[in-house]
């Protein structure tokens, strides 16, 4: 996920870095880190900046653009995701990268 995305979506919602952090209940300072790049975020934080703005997480990817959810706020998915500690979210990531990286467009290429 890009965080230059983040930045993006950020601004085209009118917020401040510190308005945003305040709504994720985030420091700033750790926020800060996320648009400039210095670490980058964690699966679950990039559901939470998705709920909070109603977005899919396919928006934070760079290239996208900013699509709304079709989810509504007590979503079973979200409130699952948001039960799981932090090794089965990293987990779950890194098998959503294979996922990705075995898209259907890349393994057509590779058929005889």
């Amino acid at each position: 996920m890009s965080e230059h995305r983040l930045q993006e979506i950020r601004k085209e919602n009118g917020l401040t870095q510190q308005a945003l952090a305040e709504r994720l209940n985030v420091p700033l300072r750790r926020y800060r880190t996320w648009e400039n790049e210095e670490v980058r975020f964690l699966f679950s934080d990039a559901c939470d900046v998705c709920n909070y703005f109603g977005i899919t997480l396919d928006s934070m990817r760079p290239g996208h653009k900013t699509e709304k959810a079709a989810i509504h706020e007590d979503n079973s998915l979200i409130s699952y995701l948001s039960t799981l500690d932090q090794e089965k979210l990293d987990s779950l990531q890194a098998t959503l990268e294979i996922v990705t990286e075995l898209s259907p467009k890349k393994v057509n290429n590779h058929e005889h």
